[in-house]
């Protein structure tokens, strides 16, 4: 394995990282966005099929879940408190195993209960049918890609599809800043109720100046009139504010920059969430696996959401490309920014990629560069995919 990595790894010198650039952006969707909606219900999912694969069968089976779309519903919200008027609606897509061995698999009650579950967790106020329903339009794979999963029986499992794995490391300033103004707002909805799960964050940062605009969909309820809202709008912008710790300099904080108080037009929901009226919602169009949205950084359009963790690369690269990044930043003093690129070649063994290439901006470009592409990064590259290889008929 060590030859094949050693033959197909390459390494070259980053031209400067997102950190050196004069203009950065940087997004995150938060939880109760509608994109992360389906990522969350994509992945719930795809965990209840493949526990069940494995309780009954006592290995996983061929499935991806990874193509689940939300349709908004509509609602009236008011100050005080709305109401919806007709319910969200979830289509859960992709193929899955529904008979086995003779036996026939409840695919899509499995499914219905995984989004009702999910639900039940994360919007709990929420009721199946009166404000969300869902269509199960999950089929079987096609027979050429049930068979490759097939082979996978013991040993390196077979990427289920060519695909693209990219990771990078560190984070810049602007996003470890984006990261904590979610977590900040976390954990102030914790004190104030009328902070929703729907939010997004943009930071748009030039130079050493950043500037934030947070979306954040107010609930009615715990809003009485107009001027309740302003007051709780400030409120929220001066405790973001007193929670951010960064060597950036924020030049401003907008939140809900559409709000008109001219017109009373402003952003409030009876839910927490726009999916209640007027905002859809599908797996991919999120955040990345690092929870950012990082257009400056080397990006994959590959869902994460909802695949198989056995052997789609899809998932299994993303990961493994994250770590790769991460141990080669951590290992080398010297390095200021990695990029890991991962490429799978489908039906060959998920430890054999078709490319790995890793892009490093180091502050030696001399002896100890060289010595680095052959002592460390092989190294890290194959401990890393080593880890992939494993008995699919067990636990992992």
């Amino acid at each position: 394995m060590t030859a094949y990595l050693a033959d197909t790894l390459t390494l070259s010198g980053a031209l400067e990282s997102a950190e050196d650039l004069p203009f950065e952006i940087v997004e995150r969707k938060g939880p109760g966005h509608p994109d992360t909606i389906c990522d969350g219900i994509a992945d719930a999912v795809a965990e209840s099929l493949h526990q069940h694969y494995r309780t009954q069968f006592g290995r996983p089976l061929h499935y991806n879940v990874d193509k689940v779309t939300l349709l908004s519903g509509m609602s009236a919200p008011r100050f005080g408190g709305g109401d919806r008027t007709k319910p969200m609606t979830i289509i859960l897509g992709g193929q899955a195993t529904k008979n086995f061995g003779g036996m026939i698999i409840p695919v899509s009650d499995l499914a219905n209960q995984a989004v009702k579950d999910w639900f039940s967790r994360h919007f709990p106020t929420l009721r199946e049918g009166q404000d969300f329903t869902t269509t199960c339009a999950i089929h079987p794979g096609s027979a050429d890609l049930v068979e490759l999963f097939g082979r996978s029986k013991r040993g390196p499992a077979t990427c289920g599809d060519s695909s693209i794995g990219i990771g990078f490391s560190p984070l810049t300033p602007t996003e470890s800043l984006v990261l904590s103004v979610d977590k900040a707002l976390l954990s102030l909805r914790e004190r104030f109720p009328e902070i929703g799960l729907d939010t997004k964050i943009l930071a748009i940062r030039t130079g050493k100046h950043c500037d934030l605009t947070i979306a954040c969909a107010f609930v009615d309820q715990h809003v009485r009139d107009i001027d309740d809202y302003a007051g709780k709008k400030q409120r929220l912008q001066e405790n973001l504010a007193a929670l951010i710790n960064t060597s950036l300099n924020i030049s401003g904080i907008r939140i809900n920059a559409a709000d008109d108080f001219s017109r009373r037009s402003v952003y409030i929901t009876t839910t927490g969430t726009s999916a209640e009226c007027g905002d859809a919602g599908q797996v991919g169009r999120g955040n990345r696996l690092n929870g950012l949205i990082t257009p400056c950084r080397p990006m994959t359009m590959e869902a994460f959401a909802g695949k198989n963790h056995s052997t789609h690369t899809g998932i299994i690269y993303q990961i493994t490309a994250a770590k790769i990044a991460n141990a080669v930043a951590s290992r080398r003093h010297d390095v200021k920014n990695c990029e890991c690129y991962l490429v799978s070649q489908i039906g060959s063994p998920v430890t054999e990629p078709a490319a790995i290439h890793l892009r490093v901006q180091s502050e030696d470009r001399g002896l100890a560069y060289e010595t680095f592409f052959i002592n460390d990064a092989l190294d890290i590259v194959t401990t890393e995919l080593e880890k992939l290889t494993f008995d699919i008929d067990q636990p992992r």
